[in-house]
């Protein structure tokens, strides 16, 4: 059933095409590098749900949620940018909530990119608070002489 503002926020116990393809258009990892994506989630040990949220029967926003222990780990949240603004992040983190609190969960995390300022602020009134920063690094190689490709 659809929630009061029109969407339907779906829980599903593995990650399909359809919620691949809403990371996709907007996580960078999950478009380019799906194979690998699909085994590092096929060897997840702890419990794992993912959710799809649906508005006026268009697929516009995924979250996947780990519980361990009383702690439910938020991922790959994202919104595709028709829909911003319009309470599909927020439809995503109420269900998976929902899901960890039968699961045991009582405290959860999620990490954010500082330029993500409306996800930030989302987070913010949902009463998530800065713990630490963290940075990515990527080591650039130069093409080893002789080698074709």
């Amino acid at each position: 059933p659809a929630g009061a503002d029109g969407h339907r926020a779906i829980l599903l116990d593995t990650v399909g095409d359809v919620w691949l393809d809403v990371a996709g258009q907007v996580l960078a990892t999950f478009a380019g590098q799906r194979a690998g994506t699909l085994g590092v989630l096929a060897n997840l040990t702890v419990p794992a749900a993912y959710v799809l949220c649906v508005l006026d029967g268009v697929p516009v926003a995924v979250g996947r949620g780990t519980v361990d222990g009383d702690w439910l780990g938020i991922y790959s949240m994202a919104t595709v940018p028709a829909a911003r603004g319009r309470g599909a992040a927020r439809a995503v983190l109420t269900r998976l909530a929902a899901w960890a609190a039968e699961a045991g969960a009582s405290r959860a995390y999620l990490q954010v990119e500082q330029t993500s300022t409306a996800a930030r602020q989302l987070y913010a009134a949902l009463g998530f608070r800065p713990v630490y920063r963290y940075s990515y690094r990527r080591l650039h190689t130069a093409a080893t002489p002789g080698a074709s490709g």
